[in-house]
């Protein structure tokens, strides 16, 4: 118990001492704040996909976001080689989604040609990326727990942080 800590709290420490920006947490002046942390199990896979406010909320605070990156922790990971998280050179651009497939995911016709990286994570791993590039998750066989939130940064320079 000692050695445990809160990695939200860690991380925004850790962003301000590396930026010294505003960090906080978003927020709608109707509803309050965000909740930004979220403990996602994924076995199944993704589809092929983005996360990108500005196209997907545009009408709240985390919309108007200039940049956007994620972060995840990872918490428990089944040891085996599947389930790699594969980010693609390929970032979303408008006009892209003749690709999608539906609400969410897109056909690998707007992947073509790109290169990719795929990572291994292991507990105790963060990772940071662009989740204006296409990503997936592979399947696994096993559990891939993950702390997750995503970072943006507004146009007035603050950041912010949001699940």
């Amino acid at each position: 118990m000692a050695a445990s800590f809160n990695p939200l709290e860690r991380l925004m420490m850790k962003i301000r001492e590396c930026t010294g920006a505003t960090v906080r947490i978003a927020s709608e002046p109707f509803y309050g704040n965000y909740y930004p942390g979220l403990i996602r199990k994924i076995e199944q896979g993704t589809q092929l996909h983005i996360d990108y406010a500005p196209l997907e909320q545009s009408e709240w605070e985390i919309g108007t976001v200039i940049f956007q990156l994620s972060w995840n922790l990872y918490l428990k990971f089944s040891a085996n080689n599947y389930g790699k998280t594969r980010i693609y050179d390929r970032q979303w651009q408008p006009g892209d989604d003749q690709y999608k497939l539906d609400f969410y995911g897109y056909g690998d016709t707007v992947i073509a040609d790109a290169d990719t990286i795929a990572f291994q994570p292991y507990v105790g791993d963060v990772f940071i990326f662009n989740t204006r590039n296409f990503h997936i998750v592979e399947p696994m066989d096993g559990q891939r727990v993950t702390f997750t939130s995503a970072i943006g940064l507004l146009p007035n320079g603050e950041i912010i942080l949001w699940s």
